[in-house]
């Protein structure tokens, strides 16, 4: 039985970039790169795609992990929604959700600012802060 290695089968990794580089920058023709290494042209058309593929995934600017899922349209009272959400559902400390706000969202809120009431105002007002409207919503929620 007659076993044949092809040249190509004996190069190392080393070599085929080396091949791959040359082809891509045009440093010599590929009918010239093959028989100088003893391999087929379709060998080298096959380095050179396969270092294309992997300089363009190595550069690839978005991946699928980067895509945007879904928009949300933020309103005034979506944010206040959020609020309470944040101190009613996940127990988040004021100064966290003045920190979230900020820090997430970009906006600035502070401890004693009370949302609208839908009478037009709105503003620091004393005895209606953030730890009020959360002890007057446990209130209502209670059985």
């Amino acid at each position: 039985m007659i076993t044949t290695i092809f040249p190509a089968a004996k190069l190392l990794s080393a070599q085929r970039i080396e091949l791959a580089i040359q082809a891509m920058a045009g440093a010599a023709n590929v009918s010239h790169l093959a028989a100088e290494n003893e391999v087929s042209r379709k060998f080298i058309y096959e380095q050179k795609t396969k270092a294309r593929d992997a300089l363009n995934n190595a550069f690839a600017s978005a991946s699928a992990d980067d895509a945007v899922l879904f928009s949300l349209p933020v309103t005034k009272e979506w944010l206040h929604q959020v609020v309470l959400a944040l101190t009613l559902i996940c127990h988040s400390s004021y100064r966290g959700v003045v920190e979230f706000m900020r820090d997430i969202l970009g906006v600035s809120i502070s401890v004693g600012t009370r949302p609208p009431t839908g009478h037009g105002k709105t503003g620091p007002v004393a005895g209606n802060s953030l730890g009020q409207r959360r002890q007057d919503a446990r209130a209502v929620a209670a059985p």
